[in-house]
């Protein structure tokens, strides 16, 4: 009697990556009951999806990104990590999170985040990498608090959206920067900056700019 071969088992790694990367990770996790072969595929996929829509509750979206990253191949390094939570989360989950996409050299990552706050400060002191040059920041129905800056060395493309600064820190913004020094792209989406002079932003590699939306005074010298 002739067997059909099992072509899901006979499909290479990154055949298979490829293919779980077209949908988030609990659909990923899903897909480990189509074959022996995929049983444990998920665990090296080099992409992280979160969302907290998949989730009956913001505890158990956390408890579930908590186990997923406990079950993850540790020796696999991340290209992207995308998070997009709709309710508060704790610090203590962010910080994990982002301590574990930093440690496996994180190369992008997507963070969306929407809460009946109307100014939520995000804490811009968890974000310190030497590996991620491609950083979204986005705030859906509210504005993002920033008073602080961060310590990313890789970073070459940055988009921030719905982001507030408070008049005390409007003169700093620029300074938000000031730890990026690969930065070569910027895009300022529905972004607010409460300083009554505006604000400057200075940086010798940034070459292209995008201001779309927002309440914003800003001087940009683009080197040639």
């Amino acid at each position: 009697m002739n067997v059909e071969s099992d072509r899901l088992s006979n499909l290479s790694d990154d055949l298979i990556h490829k293919i779980l990367s077209y949908i988030d990770t609990k659909q990923a996790i899903k897909t480990s009951i189509l074959s022996s072969r995929w049983k444990n595929t998920w665990k090296s996929i080099p992409h992280l999806v979160f969302s907290s829509h998949d989730h009956n509750s913001i505890l158990e979206f956390s408890e579930s990104v908590n186990r997923v990253l406990l079950s993850r191949n540790h020796e696999i390094d991340l290209s992207y990590v995308k998070l997009s939570f709709y309710e508060k989360v704790s610090q203590a989950f962010l910080k994990t999170v982002m301590n574990y996409s930093f440690l496996h050299n994180v190369q992008k990552m997507t963070i969306i985040c929407s809460h009946n706050e109307r100014h939520r400060e995000f804490p811009l002191s968890l974000f310190s990498s030497q590996s991620l040059k491609d950083l979204t920041l986005i705030g859906l129905h509210f504005y993002i608090k920033i008073t602080s800056s961060w310590d990313l060395l890789a970073l070459a493309t940055l988009h921030l959206e719905s982001v507030f600064v408070p008049e005390e820190n409007a003169i700093k913004f620029g300074g938000l920067f000031s730890k990026c020094p690969n930065l070569k792209s910027l895009s300022l989406t529905t972004c607010r900056v409460d300083g009554r002079n505006g604000f400057t932003i200075s940086h010798s590699n940034l070459s292209n700019l995008t201001l779309k939306n927002g309440g914003i005074i800003a001087k940009m010298p683009i080197p040639m």
